[in-house]
Formats: structure tokens, C-alpha cells, sequence
């Protein structure tokens, strides 16, 4: 066993490699998380909140930082222009490699991928950005990443080889318009909103999807209009399947120099195609022409700078609320939604510090989960979908998260700081705290008892994405399915007595070699420890058995599930190497 590590830590550390993409079709590019800086230093104003944007967009920030007076972030500008559109197109050679110590068990992964990218302008108005990659690698999970973490690549359908897999990885995306006023459409990863890392809205962890956007905007207001077709999935396999959508309406302001407002719009669905989504409207409007039956979601975010290089980031994310109840000020019924807010700051005096942040996500039960309803084959009627239904409302595509990574009923907080030290050294540094607990430990007996007697495979009581707020009555498959009592009228937030607890910390250091006539190459290294306390509580407490099942069976159920509990830890690696040329 250790043979073979060394033999795979060695060829790793020769070929290992991150991304090394275009800037407008990929939302992770480093220019994005420049752009998040520059507006944070008040150097640009508040771009659009759709990202990745076009070669106009892009040209028209880069410009105004290279002629700003802060000499740094204007080298850095510079860099960034001449990487972007002096070099066309790039050929890599480049691997990820990870791997996870726990215990006596050893889990590893190793991408290794070749080929083509760039961005080009065809004219003022027309540009184009691309990316096709043959991607090879021996283990598609994310068993050798940290807990919760997302994969970072789409490797669906591959080709075999023995033990290794092969995947083509092929983004594009064409724009047309100026700054002020542009359409695009492509097949690329998207993200959303002032969180750039890690959205709520859209992930730029989020899997790559077939979108089309339309963006105006003027020196204080923007709108944003996008359609996004999905990949459609079951809970229980990685088949994929057509017809599922998700739109996007977005109005930003910039109100003050110190405050910038958002309202945007969320609605998926599928099933069929639906031209009134297209309509840059409020869709609370237009879901009523098909009958109130799709997924609306509503966000508000707001960005507060009371004082140079420093913002305070808040973003509200809502599927469904108990109004009634809100209003007479109960907060302690049905909300489902996601709440981000961060502070974040540069200091000026310290040229080597890059950002400071303190980051705090919270999702409540039930956020972004969705039972499916499907006809019956026999009366028409509709009836509650199993879990291996196609699921056209789950916020997921391709049986992925859109947004947070993190299940329902979770919160995090975790400080950040990022370094350069010295010129083409960037460090990352973070310390997180994550709590998630099951809601299905807060409901009723005799809703654990129906759980129970529900078919087997049908109803998902883990707590995760997939365990909606339903359950059958009397385990009746025919019927349509009714809401927990317990979901309806209670918020049941983290109230659970059991709650998987994690603690983390990472670092991360990337080291470039300023280009030269034989390309440009990059080092990387990076390690985490994660302790888990009650490692297992994302399992089913109540998994259907399909009747029978009395109370005296939900309670051993429920001790049987506290029993399994466990605490866990591991350690984890990465490095690599990235040659473009």
C-alpha cells in the first residue's frame, strides 16, 4: 500500500493541474474573483449579477483598473488583459489530483486533461468563448473530498478503460451586444448574485447547463432576464433526462454609493416548455397561466459599504413562507429558504493582504427539495411520484445542487483570509463550523409510522435534498400525498436533539511562473483536516417497508439510527501542476 502511494504522490506531483480556463464562459475564472475585490476597493462600480460575462464587459473592466491609480490591482489588470486576449487560442496539459487519509482507509483521485480554450472576438459586438478538454479519471465520487463537498467536473457517460474512465468536457458560449446591452447563449456554468464562490441562486459548483441570458443595463439600474435548460434526474440514479427549465428575472440597483439592492425572480419546472417564462415579466404573473403548478422561488440581496474596502453582503432566498402566521409575528412555522450574509475586507495598509471575510450560511428544512407529482396511468389523477420519479422541480440538475451544497437544515460559518506574500504566491487560509441535523427526528410518531408504511424506495427520511415535505396516507400510493402537519406548522430549524457537527480547516498555495515564450506554469498544494461528530446523521431514520409498522416500530427505528452514529476524521491532500501554452 504504501508503495503504491508513493508511486501515486510522485506522478501526481509531476502532472497534477487546476483549471486554467476562458473568462467568458466560466464564472471560476480568477478574473471573477478580481472583479469581487475591485468593486469591494470601490475601484468599479456593481456589475451584473449573472456571471460569466462577455469580452465587452470583460475589456471594459479591465481597461478602468489598468488606467485607476492603484498600481497594484492595475498590474494585476494588466496580466489578466494579456492572458485573456493576447493569447488565443490555449493548449493544456493539466490534473487534479486529491486524496483522503481516514483511519487505515485510503480514497483517491486523479484528473488528468488536455486539450483547447479561449476567448475571441469576431467583432465590436461579437465574441465567442470555448473550451474542449478529454478528461481521464479513476474515480468519478467525491469519496476522496471533504464532506459536502461538490465535484467539480460533469464526468456523465464515460468511456472505459480498464480502470479509468474517459469523459469529453466541452463548454461554449457566443455573446452579442456592448457593455450596456448584450445577449449571450451557450453551454457553460453560471453563477449568481454577490456570493461568487458559492451562491445560493446558481453555484459556479453547480454542473454545466444549455443557458440564454439578455442583460441591460445603465450606470445605476441593471436587469437580467435568463433561460437555463437543466438536466433532469431521478433521486435514486444518474439517467438523464430533457424538458426541465429554470428562469430568471433580476432587477439590481445601485441606490447610494454605499448601498446596491437586488430583487430577482426564481421559477423551475419541466415537463413541457413554457413560452411565458420567456417574457421578461414578474413570473408571479405569468405562473398563472399554467395553473400555479411550478417552483417560484424570490430572493432580495442587498450589499452595504459603509467605508472604503469593506462590504457587508446579505442575500434572502425564499421558496415558500407561512404567511399568515408571520404576520401576526409566529416565527415558528413553515419557511423554506436559504439566508447568506458575509462581511469582507481589504486592507489597504497591508499591500499582502488580500481579503478578510466572515461568511455565515443558514438553509432551512426542506429549502430546495420538491416532490413530484405524476399522473395516474389509469384515472388521470395525480399522485405523489416515488423517488425514482423524474423530478422537474427539485432545485438539482443533473441530480446535482444549483446552489448551496450544503443539505436543508444546516447552517455554517467560517472565517476566511487570503495572502500574497510574495509576487505569484496565493495563499488561502479557512476555518469552518457546519451543523446539520435530520428534520425527520422532530416529526410526529404517527407521521413516523406512515413513513414506515409507506412502498419501499419511495419517500426519502435522510434529511437531505431529496426528502420533501409529503408523506401517503396510510402508505397509499395512489393518492397525491399530504403534508407533514409538523412541516406545515412548525419551522423545526436545527431544534433536532442530535446534529452532526464539523469542524474544518483549510489552506491552500498556488505559486505561477510569469509567462514566457514556452507558456505559462502553476504549482499547487493544499491540504484539510475534518472532524465529524455524529458522522451518519444524513441517513434514513424511517425507510419504507410498506405496512405493518406500528409506533413501538418508529421508536426503535429512531433509537436504531441514534445508535449508528459515529465520529469521524480524516485528513486530505491536493497539488499539482498546470502548463498552457
Amino acid at each position: 500500500m504504501k508503495k503504491h502511494l508513493i508511486l501515486f504522490t510522485f506522478l501526481s506531483a509531476i502532472f497534477t493541474a487546476n483549471i486554467f480556463s476562458q473568462a467568458s464562459i466560466d464564472p471560476s475564472h480568477v478574473f471573477y474573483s478580481n472583479v469581487e475585490r475591485w468593486e469591494i476597493m470601490g475601484i468599479i462600480s456593481q456589475q451584473p449579477p449573472l456571471r460569466p460575462y462577455n469580452l465587452n464587459v470583460i475589456e471594459g473592466i479591465l481597461t478602468q483598473v489598468i488606467q485607476s491609480d492603484n498600481e497594484k490591482e492595475s498590474q494585476t489588470a494588466q496580466e489578466l488583459y494579456d492572458e485573456i486576449f493576447n493569447v488565443k487560442p490555449k493548449f493544456k496539459f493539466q490534473t487534479e489530483a486529491n486524496v483522503k487519509f481516514e483511519d487505515d482507509d485510503l480514497k483517491k483521485q486523479l484528473v488528468i486533461l488536455s486539450g483547447v480554450d479561449g476567448d475571441y472576438s469576431f467583432s465590436d459586438l461579437v465574441s465567442l468563448g470555448y473550451r474542449a478538454d478529454i478528461a481521464v479519471t479513476n474515480n468519478r465520487s467525491t469519496d476522496s473530498l471533504p464532506y459536502f463537498s461538490p465535484q467539480s467536473y460533469f464526468f456523465h457517460d464515460p468511456a472505459k478503460i480498464k480502470s479509468l474512465k474517459l469523459c469529453l468536457e466541452i463548454d461554449s458560449g457566443i455573446s452579442i451586444g456592448n457593455e450596456n446591452l448584450y445577449a449571450q447563449m451557450g453551454i457553460n456554468r453560471n453563477s449568481f448574485g454577490s456570493f461568487y464562490d458559492n451562491s445560493a441562486v446558481l453555484s459556479p459548483d453547480a454542473k454545466h447547463t444549455a443557458n440564454f441570458s439578455f442583460v441591460w443595463r445603465n450606470d445605476w439600474l441593471s436587469f437580467t432576464h435568463a433561460m437555463i435548460g437543466l438536466s433532469a434526474s431521478s433521486s435514486v440514479d444518474d439517467d438523464l433526462f430533457p424538458q426541465k427549465f429554470l428562469a430568471i428575472n433580476s432587477l439590481n440597483a445601485d441606490l447610494f454609493d454605499w448601498l446596491s439592492a437586488s430583487y430577482y425572480e426564481v421559477m423551475i419546472y419541466g415537463g413541457r416548455f413554457e413560452p411565458a417564462y420567456l417574457i421578461p415579466a414578474p413570473f408571479m404573473v405569468t405562473q398563472g397561466i399554467s395553473g400555479y403548478d411550478d417552483n417560484l422561488l424570490m430572493g432580495l440581496s442587498f450589499d452595504i459599504k459603509p467605508f472604503k474596502n469593506f462590504v457587508w453582503n446579505n442575500n434572502f432566498f425564499i421558496d415558500d413562507l407561512g404567511v399568515n402566521e408571520l404576520v401576526k409575528f409566529n416565527f415558528d412555522t413553515k419557511i423554506r429558504g436559504a439566508f447568506q450574509t458575509a462581511v469582507k475586507y481589504i486592507p489597504a495598509s497591508i499591500s499582502w493582504i488580500d481579503m478578510l471575510s466572515v461568511n455565515y450560511t443558514l438553509i432551512t428544512p426542506y429549502m430546495y427539495s420538491h416532490s413530484q407529482s405524476i399522473a395516474d396511468p389509469y384515472t388521470g389523477k395525480a399522485m405523489l411520484g416515488s423517488l425514482s420519479a423524474i423530478n422537474y422541480q427539485q432545485y438539482t440538475t443533473a441530480a446535482a445542487p444549483l446552489g448551496l451544497s450544503l443539505p436543508p437544515n444546516s447552517d455554517s460559518v467560517s472565517i476566511s483570509a487570503t495572502f500574497t506574500p510574495i509576487n505569484r504566491l496565493k495563499i488561502d487560509l479557512n476555518l469552518s463550523y457546519t451543523r446539520h441535523a435530520n428534520v425527520n427526528e422532530s416529526i410526529t410518531l404517527d407521521e413516523a409510522v406512515a413513513y414506515l408504511n409507506s412502498p419501499e424506495g419511495y419517500l426519502a427520511t435522510d434529511g437531505t435534498i431529496n426528502n420533501h415535505p409529503h408523506f401517503l396516507p396510510e402508505g397509499d400510493a395512489s393518492k397525491e400525498g399530504e403534508y407533514l402537519d409538523s412541516a406545515w406548522d412548525h419551522l423545526l430549524l436545527l431544534s433536532q436533539p442530535t446534529k452532526m457537527q464539523i469542524f474544518r480547516a483549510d489552506i491552500d498555495a498556488e505559486y505561477s511562473i510569469a509567462r514566457t515564450q514556452f507558456g505559462a506554469f502553476s504549482f499547487t498544494l493544499g491540504y484539510s483536516f475534518e472532524y465529524i461528530n455524529n458522522y451518519g446523521v444524513d441517513k434514513d431514520i424511517y425507510p419504507g417497508t410498506g405496512g405493518g409498522k406500528t409506533k413501538e416500530d418508529a421508536k426503535k427505528a429512531l433509537a436504531e439510527w441514534r445508535n449508528n452514529l459515529t465520529d469521524v476524521y480524516a485528513n486530505y491532500l491536493r497539488f499539482g501542476f498546470k502548463y498552457v501554452w
